[in-house]
């Protein structure tokens, strides 16, 4: 019985080991239509290639990106073909040669990190207004003690009545 549970520890141990090989090289590619975003200071472009071929999306420096309404800095860029795996963004300088994460991924040049886009949702200034006004109407507050009253004795030598104070 030991000797089986060692066995079956090392092929558990073994399979782990290529499940993590096998998913460490799988490679990403572009799909035609995804967007990859990019939140730079200035306008930058974006060239895409395909390490093995070769073949990229345009003659560098690449596409210049185009600013996404609503946001402060972010730049999107709407992948023509599925066949490109490499990217790099310039214009102000340039980034190393990148690996492609997939489509909706934001690539923030000031930290030289990848994260996943979410866009910010745009509200009109009339649905801002409307929506702030919803928020007044819900609103309510509640005054409670948070100490139990106060009692404080009469100054009066006459009375044995006492004075209640709320706080």
């Amino acid at each position: 019985m030991k000797i089986s549970k060692k066995l079956l520890a090392i092929i558990l141990a073994v399979l782990m080991t290529v499940s993590m090989v096998t998913v460490a090289v799988v490679n990403v590619s572009a799909a035609a239509g995804d967007k990859v975003y990019c939140r730079a200071s200035f306008t930058p472009n974006c060239y895409m290639w395909n390490d093995s071929t070769k073949e990229n999306n345009k003659a560098w420096p690449g596409v210049a990106m185009t600013k996404v309404s609503g946001e402060t800095d972010v730049y999107c860029y709407t992948v023509p073909d599925d066949k490109f795996d490499m990217i790099i963004f310039n214009g102000s300088g340039q980034t190393d040669d990148l690996k492609y994460p997939g489509g909706n991924k934001l690539y923030d040049y000031a930290t030289r990190t990848w994260s996943d886009y979410a866009p910010i949702p745009y509200l009109s200034s009339a649905s801002r207004t409307r929506a702030a006004a919803s928020r007044i109407r819900s609103m309510s507050v509640s005054l409670s003690p948070t100490r139990p009253p106060l009692t404080i004795p009469s100054t009066a030598a006459a009375t044995s009545r006492s004075t209640v104070l709320s706080t």
